[in-house]
């Protein structure tokens, strides 16, 4: 699938955006979010929206609220370019994720919010960085993602969960938001991308259902 929408270039408000990007993936997710507000904001602001599982859907989807508000940096010389500048991104956690609540937010311990820390941190790195994350992208961390874990890479692709266009994304007055999903993966694996390109590492981790639910302790993928 493509995952592509019509766009063009338009001023639009925070708020409009905001409550097309609620309203898309509520529908698609078939519930209402909780929203889990961020107190000191980092480089751009950045809500979590935290939709809980549902009778067809047994996995967390938690999703940055606040990236799309700004442009990444796009390359000029990209086709459809104005297609790609906005972006939120997410996360699926497995259905009994510690610590997630539709009302009372993210509680518990603090060593249950690396996911969130991860999400947050790919959210922010186009802004930070005058640069463009969309599918396939793999990014280095500075650091493991938790210290239980060697991982230290991560992949972006379209959501696992992702049927048509539509569930991919948003459109709102012209403007076009896509929703990425946020994986981690090995350097081992992120090096499989290097030498044999995206296709052969998106295959990889398909076939081992690896993209299903955020997981840090599978073994690396050979």
């Amino acid at each position: 699938m493509a995952f592509w929408r019509r766009t063009r270039d338009k001023d639009v408000g925070d708020a409009a955006i905001a409550q097309a990007v609620v309203d898309r993936l509520t529908h698609v997710l078939g519930t209402a979010p909780g929203v889990y507000k961020e107190i000191l904001p980092d480089v751009v602001g950045l809500d979590l929206l935290l939709f809980a599982p549902t009778g067809t859907r047994d996995f967390w989807v938690v999703s940055t609220l606040g990236c799309s508000f700004r442009d990444m940096t796009v390359p000029q010389d990209m086709q459809d370019a104005a297609l790609w500048r906005r972006a939120e991104f997410l996360i699926t956690l497995p259905g009994d994720w510690p610590g997630l609540s539709v009302t009372a937010g993210i509680t518990g311990d603090d060593a249950h919010f690396h996911p969130m820390r991860l999400l947050k941190r790919v959210a922010r790195y186009p802004h930070a960085h005058a640069a463009m994350l969309g599918p396939v992208t793999t990014l280095d961390l500075p650091e493991p993602i938790t210290g239980d874990s060697p991982m230290q890479s991560a992949i972006v692709t379209w959501p696992i969960f992702a049927r048509t266009d539509d569930d991919a994304g948003v459109e709102v007055q012209g403007l076009s938001v896509n929703f990425y999903q946020v994986s981690p993966i090995h350097q081992s694996e992120r090096a499989i991308s290097d030498r044999s390109g995206t296709g052969a590492l998106m295959d990889l981790l398909t076939a081992a259902g690896a993209l299903r639910v955020f997981d840090t302790a599978r073994a690396p993928l050979t």
